[in-house]
């Protein structure tokens, strides 16, 4: 045995046209034992570090002098524990996302009604004798936050583009941009059904927060069909354990008779439209639900040289789309039952006393303006928070189940505060109580859900 070994070590010393040759004999050995070892680490390491021996004194401290083996498997070890610090990080990120997006739709669920219903008692100084008052209406909301957000997004863009050139997109393909505006098309068409329903005297505040995880099961079957992504058992299970949480946080809205108190203090339409109005809500975030996953795919893409499509831009597309389909959709505000206008005269007044009313004037105080900012701030919060999740996360369902703690948390919001007038008024009724049960099923699924296996493509099953 000792004589077999002296052969080699003088064979490796005299012949240097043998060393690559020992040296890929000994790498792949190194394979094996790392291959038994069985750490991804390892694996990924495989095809980068062994094509070619080299040695960087800027990123390793291993010394050229130590046996090849020795040194490729310190440097796997470096990688190893590189990939673990990535992890840890990426863990942490996705969290701070994760409360990013939950603190900005609760915040959505509770701004968007009040400022929306900010104006109903407010009538402008020099129509008070004339019996059609302006108001703030959906349409003002919705035309006035898009303007807003176009306007952020393309300075931000500007920016990017001029100032901090290493951080902006390079060789944006046209395509990326098309479906950028596609994705906007669909939120934009999604809002129109969501703020004209989300008025506290047409859909309650509370009901909305749990109406709007409607896009979790559209979520999981569109992403199924388009993008063939087919979740885990484990993910799977944690899905169908929150859209559970969530059936139980409906059951006193199915049977107005198990809490009939509360369905007459938390508001809502009367009548046809104490459903149709909800319905209409739900609508809306099915809309949602595919611009979900067509962003998903969207803030992944790659360009011609392989670098990701830059969120900014992303999100600059998205909010101009937006701001383009809404324009001339604003004939929805004439629609009898559905829009808050009659004609074009009654829409322009109505436009002008909503800006003025924003920033202080038409005899309004300050809440609309406050509800404005916090508005326009949370949904920039959520949309970035969004993005930012689908793309350095696994994806759409995730997204959704996040979505889906802002459910509870919005309607417990709502039990301790009634919006008009607003004021500190803690009413826990019986439909609290299965909100708080909904609470309790949903939060462990969402953590289950993150700590998983990866999604399989639809033809790896295969």
């Amino acid at each position: 045995m000792r004589t077999h070994s002296k052969l080699f070590i003088i064979k490796f010393s005299s012949y240097r046209t043998d060393f690559r040759l020992d040296l890929c004999v000994i790498t792949l050995l190194n394979s094996i034992l790392r291959m038994s070892l069985d750490t991804k680490g390892f694996l990924n390491s495989t095809n980068t570090s062994h094509r070619d021996f080299k040695y960087d004194p800027l990123f390793n401290t291993v010394d050229t002098t130590t046996e090849p083996n020795t040194y490729l498997f310190s440097k796997d070890l470096q990688n190893q524990h590189r990939l673990e610090a990535w992890l840890s990080l990426s863990s942490i990120a996705t969290l701070l996302y994760a409360f990013g997006v939950v603190t900005g739709q609760v915040t959505q669920y509770v701004t968007l009604p009040m400022w929306i219903d900010s104006t109903k008692n407010v009538t402008s100084s020099q129509n008070q004798s004339i019996k059609w008052t302006p108001t703030m209406d959906s349409y003002f909301v919705l035309s006035f936050a898009s303007t807003v957000f176009v306007t952020v997004f393309g300075s931000v863009l500007v920016l990017n583009t001029f100032v901090f050139k290493q951080y902006s997109i390079c060789n944006t393909d046209w395509s990326h941009r098309r479906l950028f505006l596609t994705v906007g098309f669909f939120q934009g068409l999604a809002a129109v059904f969501i703020v004209f329903s989300s008025s506290g005297k047409r859909t309650p505040p509370y009901l909305q927060a749990i109406l709007g995880n409607f896009s979790i099961p559209i979520t999981l079957l569109l992403r199924f069909l388009f993008l063939k992504k087919v979740p885990t058992r484990r993910k799977f299970l944690s899905a169908v354990a929150v859209v559970v949480g969530l059936f139980i946080s409906l059951i006193p809205t199915f049977s107005s008779r198990i809490d009939p108190r509360a369905a007459r203090h938390l508001g809502g339409a009367t009548g046809s439209g104490r459903v149709l109005w909800p319905l209409a809500f739900m609508f809306g975030f099915g809309i949602s639900a595919i611009s979900y996953v067509m962003e998903e795919k969207a803030v992944k893409l790659r360009a011609n040289d392989e670098t990701h499509a830059g969120l900014v831009s992303f999100l600059f597309w998205t909010s101009l789309a937006q701001f383009l389909v809404l324009l001339p959709l604003f004939w929805v505000d004439f629609i009898p039952g559905f829009g808050q206008t009659k004609n074009f005269h009654e829409f322009i007044q109505n436009w002008i006393f909503g800006l003025q009313c924003v920033f202080g004037g038409a005899g309004c105080s300050w809440s609309p303006g406050v509800l404005a900012l916090l508005f326009i701030t949370s949904y920039i919060m959520v949309v970035c928070g969004c993005a930012l999740l689908l793309r350095y996360s696994e994806g759409a369902t995730l997204l959704a189940i996040v979505l889906s703690l802002c459910t509870p948390l919005g309607f417990i919001f709502w039990t301790l505060f009634q919006e008009k007038p607003f004021h500190w008024h803690p009413y826990f009724h019986t439909s609290s109580w299965f909100s708080v049960v909904a609470l309790i099923v949903m939060i462990p699924a969402v953590f289950i859900y993150n700590t998983g296996m990866p999604e399989m493509e639809r033809e790896e099953i295969q």
